[in-house]
């Protein structure tokens, strides 16, 4: 799933101009990043190779060597000893050897001084720069006045042969290659992407774009006796830190605001989920609105203005979650942001001791969470009704409104595992992924990778294969047939796992193999094709150094997540020789 998302970046990022690139897509952060966040700059990450190869490596393969990206981003941290800026493994013997990379690397911001003033690996400037580049870090971002610069010490070194002035013209030669195929040392009007106007930029079009993005990532979590979608009509109390975003521009992340995400722009007219809702209920309908706690802090007065506002209310939307925001930095529990992570799993108390409170008036109560990553909502999930995963909405907050009030129909789906607890994971220090992610994790997640409801139910009818034995090196098409048995029209998201029946090593208990987002009539029925290339059944071999697909039997299983997967076809792995 990474990996397809990122090659859609890089293709969207780069164009398909057959002479130039419109921009160049940088990738990162190569490679198993980053430790826990306060120790980016110190931390010794280290992975088997079977991890390497299967979990930490195949999104960046497939950016490069699919997607083609002009440029990859190395890591502050260190893997196995050797700075992620420094090291002949990841820049030289597989992104360059392996994959056949052909653009430049650089580093995260001036990640180079790292390698002798935090990793202890050289013992200046001079000696970290020549390590840097004679082993494939072909730039060095960041100016002296952020801390930066330290590059600036390659005439030093060159001078006391720490390096040469052909590891230099070569990291040279790599980054003038990228200029030229960005065009920027050709006439203007033989450059395409030259001519994209100013005015190309938040266009209608563009706030159209967001606003179907802001729709289609929306994850429908729970949903018990179809509360939702919510009558537009009666009184709506809407409560919570997350509700009434103010938007203002942050250098880094995005000011005020908890509904951009961080590294944003800003748009010009955006909409936060407050006014979302109060648009959608407009001369139909009445919105109450406190703010009930800050992301992190309660307080009397802010606790009884929203006990005041559900007990009005016929329902109760409560907007709560994370940030990324500046401000999430004096909030630490709630921050989802570089160089400040969140704490744990679990709302902040001072959320969770709110809603368990406003559930106490005994009022229907939606549940919309604004933020990026894995919350532990165990008490929620079990005691209320909705629950909606809104991730960071954007500049289009009122596709919430759209979601909850049923001018959009949900098939969003989790790309990421919510689990029960955090000590049902190992420490975050420790980079094996056994009991990690949906492929490995033995346990019961709180919701499954995949997982996501609709406002009308799908049945899933047969799943057959277009032959029942395959080659390694050949692809077969899946084909899932799927029944719209509700009563609106709607997309499904129909999903493809394969799991090893008698593998000769230790294997991912499932893996994503294909999926397709398909729009299903109301009482239709579909025939969904995947195409499934036996590749993605490859493993890494320990003793040849490389990838195999095993011979043997593959269970071969369809179903909208990965917990549920219904129908299910035995695929047959046969030697290719």
């Amino acid at each position: 799933l990474t990996a397809r998302m990122g090659i859609a970046y890089v293709e969207g990022l780069q164009g398909k101009d057959p002479h130039y690139i419109k921009t160049v897509a940088t990738p990162k952060h190569y490679a198993v990043h980053s430790g826990p966040e306060s120790l980016r700059h110190v931390f010794d990450a280290n992975a088997n190779d079977q991890d390497l190869w299967e979990t930490y490596l195949p999104a960046f393969e497939a950016t490069i060597v699919e997607g083609k990206a002009w440029s990859i981003m190395g890591a502050y941290n260190r893997f196995r000893g050797e700075s992620c800026s420094s090291s002949q493994l990841l820049l030289n013997d597989i992104l360059r050897g392996k994959w056949g990379f052909k653009g430049y690397v650089i580093s995260d911001m001036d990640s180079v001084s790292d390698i002798w003033a935090s990793h202890k690996l050289e013992k200046n400037a001079a000696g970290a720069s020549a390590r840097a580049i004679k082993n494939g870090m072909d730039l060095c971002m960041g100016g002296m006045s952020m801390g930066g610069g330290t590059y600036m010490a390659l005439t030093e070194a060159v001078r006391n042969g720490l390096c040469t002035e052909a590891d230099v013209d070569r990291a040279l030669a790599r980054s003038l290659n990228v200029r030229f195929r960005l065009g920027l040392l050709d006439p203007l009007d033989q450059v395409a992407y030259a001519q994209i106007p100013l005015t190309a930029c938040d266009t209608p079009e563009n706030d159209a774009l967001a606003l179907e993005c802001a729709r289609e990532s929306m994850v429908l979590l729970k949903n018990t006796e179809n509360l939702l979608p919510l009558a537009k009509k009666g009184t709506v109390a809407v409560i919570g830190p997350n509700a009434d975003c103010e938007f203002e521009r942050g250098w880094m992340g995005t000011g005020q605001s908890t509904q951009y995400g961080n590294y944003s722009g800003a748009a010009s007219h955006p909409i936060n989920v407050l006014s979302g809702i109060r648009r959608k209920l407009e001369g139909v309908g009445k919105v109450l609105y406190a703010k009930g706690c800050t992301l992190t802090r309660r307080d009397a007065k802010m606790t009884a203005e929203a006990l005041a506002a559900a007990e009005q209310a016929d329902t109760i939307i409560m907007v709560m979650g994370m940030s990324a925001s500046d401000l999430a930095n004096r909030e630490p529990e709630a921050s989802e942001k570089e160089g400040s992570n969140k704490t744990g799993f679990a709302l902040p108390a001072a959320q969770s001791d709110l809603i368990r409170e406003i559930a106490k008036t005994g009022k229907p109560i939606v549940l919309v969470l604004l933020n990026g990553s894995s919350l532990s909502i165990n008490w929620e999930a079990e005691n209320l009704p909705a629950i909606l995963e809104a991730w960071y909405p954007g500049q289009r907050g009122d596709a919430v409104a759209d979601f909850l009030f049923g001018d959009y129909n949900p098939a969003g789906r989790l790309p990421i595992t919510f689990y029960r607890n955090d000590s049902d994971l190992p420490p975050f220090g420790d980079y094996s992924m056994a009991n990690r992610t949906y492929r490995y994790f033995t346990g019961k997640p709180l919701f499954a990778f995949g997982h996501g409801l609709s406002y009308t139910t799908f049945d899933y009818q047969k799943l057959t294969l277009s032959s029942p034995t395959a080659k390694p090196d050949e692809t077969i098409i899946a084909t899932v047939t799927v029944r719209n048995s509700g009563k609106r029209d709607s997309d499904e998201v129909v999903q493809l796992y394969a799991t090893a029946i008698k593998p000769p090593v230790s294997m991912p208990l499932r893996q994503l193999i294909g999926f397709k987002r398909e729009t299903i009539k109301a009482g239709e029925t579909k025939t969904v094709e995947i195409a499934v290339p036996a590749q993605l059944l490859r493993r890494w071999d320990d003793v040849a150094k490389r990838y195999v697909v095993d011979p043997g039997a593959y269970r071969i299983a369809a179903g909208p997540a990965s917990d549920q997967a219904p129908l299910d076809a035995e695929l047959v792995i046969v030697s290719s020789k």
